[in-house]
C-alpha cells in the first residue's frame, strides 16, 4: 500500500535520520516501512498523533490559532521582557470573528495596565467565548503569546455562567492532554502491532501540538522529551520516534 500524505513525509524524515540510503513499502501494513539496519530489517509502524483518536474529530480550529499568532505580532512586544502569555480559548464552535476587536482591546489593556506578574492568572468571557490567560516565565527566542483553543459543546450553547465554564478550564491542560494522546497512540499500535515482526519501532508524526508550538526555539522537542521521563512502558516497541512538521526527529525512548 502506497504511503500516503504524513506517512511519506515520516518516512522521508527518518530516513534522513537514520541515514539510510531507502525504506520498503509494506503492501499489507502494519507495519507501514521496513528499514535495513545495520543488515537487520527493523518493522516501523507510523501514525499521527492528533485529537481525532481522542474525540473522532479534529477540535483546533485554525483561525483561533491563526489569531493568536497575529496577537503575538501585534502585542509581543508590549509583554514585559521577563514574561511570556498563554491564552486558552474556550468556544462552542463560535468563530473568532465574534470576539476579534474586543479581545484585542481587552489584551491593549490589560497589558498597558502593568498589573500581569510571573504566574499571574486570568479568567473572562465575551459573549460565548470564554479564555484564561497565564503569565509564564519567558523562553528566549520564543514567541511572547502563544495559545490553544478548544471548543465546549457539553455546555448548553446559551450559558454564560462563567463559574461553570471555569470549571472546564481548569480541567484543559495542554501538556495533559498531549499525553494522553501520546499514550493511546502507543497502546493502540501495540494491539494493531502485536504480530508484526520484530524487532518494530514506532514512528509518530506530530499534529497536534505544532498548533501551539515555536520551532525557532526547540521547545517543540522539549515538550516532548518532558512528557517522555513520565513514560516507562513502550510495549512491543523498541525504540520511538516523533517526527515533526519541519522535518525534526525525536526519539522519545
Amino acid at each position: 500500500m502506497a504511503l500516503k500524505g504524513n506517512e511519506a513525509i515520516v518516512a522521508e524524515a527518518l530516513k534522513i535520520h537514520l541515514g539510510v540510503s531507502s525504506y520498503d513499502e509494506v503492501a499489507n501494513d502494519p507495519p507501514d516501512i521496513i528499514v535495513n539496519i545495520s543488515g537487520q530489517d527493523v518493522s516501523i509502524e507510523i501514525t499521527d498523533l492528533d485529537e481525532n483518536s481522542l474525540q473522532g474529530r479534529r477540535t483546533i480550529d485554525a483561525g483561533y490559532i491563526t489569531f493568536i499568532n497575529n496577537l503575538n505580532k501585534k502585542f509581543g512586544t508590549l509583554v514585559p521582557k521577563e514574561l511570556r502569555l498563554f491564552i486558552s480559548f474556550y468556544h462552542f464552535n463560535n468563530k473568532v470573528s465574534q470576539i476579534d476587536k474586543k479581545f484585542r482591546r481587552y489584551l491593549k489593556e490589560l497589558l498597558s495596565s502593568n498589573k500581569i506578574t510571573i504566574c499571574s492568572q486570568l479568567e473572562d468571557c465575551i459573549g460565548e467565548i470564554c479564555f484564561k490567560i497565564k503569565a509564564l516565565k519567558s523562553n528566549e527566542g520564543c514567541k511572547t503569546i502563544i495559545g490553544s483553543t478548544t471548543p465546549v459543546g457539553m455546555l448548553h450553547k446559551k450559558s454564560r455562567d462563567i463559574n461553570k465554564v471555569s470549571n472546564l478550564l481548569a480541567e484543559f491542560n495542554l501538556n495533559e492532554k498531549s499525553m494522553n494522546i501520546l499514550l493511546d497512540r502507543i497502546s493502540e499500535k501495540n494491539r494493531k502491532c502485536k504480530d508484526v515482526q520484530k524487532p518494530i519501532w514506532l514512528a509518530l508524526y506530530d499534529n497536534y501540538y505544532n498548533k501551539f508550538s515555536d520551532f525557532e526555539c526547540g521547545e517543540h522537542k522539549e515538550h516532548y522529551k518532558n512528557l517522555a521521563y513520565d513514560i516507562d512502558d513502550y510495549g512491543i516497541f523498541e525504540k520511538v520516534f516523533v517526527v515533526f512538521q519541519n522535518k525534526d526527529v525525536l526519539e522519545i525512548t
